[in-house]
């Protein structure tokens, strides 16, 4: 997992509109993923550690600590997080 490394939020955005400008759009991707780089990797943290609650948590955390007005952004984030664990490996 990803937990020991720390993201970069540069190469983490550019990698999310990579993976869903094409799809959704740049407007919608800088609305969802253009958080501070510390709550990148908070967020990452949760992502890491529980498989079962990582989608509830993460949806509380941008809730709570960041300004997106998304409720399908925690979807995004996990499947953000699952792709790029791969490509970073």
């Amino acid at each position: 997992m990803i937990t020991n490394k720390k993201i970069e939020k540069e190469c983490f955005l550019k990698f999310c509109h990579t993976l869903y400008d094409e799809l959704h759009g740049e407007k919608k991707v800088n609305e969802i993923f253009d958080i501070s780089e510390e709550q990148i990797n908070d967020i990452n943290k949760l992502y890491s550690k529980n498989i079962f609650t990582r989608f509830v948590k993460i949806h509380n955390y941008i809730k709570m600590y960041t300004k997106i007005d998304d409720k399908r952004a925690s979807s995004f984030y996990v499947n953000a997080f699952q792709h790029y664990i791969t490509y970073s490996n």
